[in-house]
């Protein structure tokens, strides 16, 4: 999907917080949310989530047309690796309680 929102000219990137607001030479954090936000809630019910956001340095024109490129690219994916999706989904819901999915060579 990355590749495809390049080639459509935007910049995909990871979304980051800091461990401390207050002190950002503490660190950043980029790991599961919390279940009140959408990725965090994907996670709780051992499904793949998305928070897509496009505002924070885009152009207009560039934060409007990258969700229609994106949500088009990750159709296409969940079409054309439906039955690996589908079995990463069933790993996940499987694995005993406080496993980390990367040790099933899951992510």
């Amino acid at each position: 999907m990355d590749a495809a929102l390049k080639q459509a000219g935007h910049i995909p990137g990871r979304y980051f917080d800091p461990t401390n607001d207050r002190d950002l030479t503490e660190g950043i954090y980029s790991g599961n949310s919390a279940p009140r936000f959408s990725t965090g809630y994907g996670d709780l019910r051992h499904v793949p989530a998305v928070l897509l956001e496009t505002h924070s340095s885009n152009p207009t024109a560039s934060a409007c047309s990258a969700p229609m490129w994106f949500i088009e690219s990750a159709l296409r994916s969940v079409g054309e690796h439906g039955t690996e999706l589908r079995a990463a989904i069933a790993a996940d819901r499987n694995r005993p309680a406080g496993q980390d999915p990367r040790q099933l060579g899951q992510r």
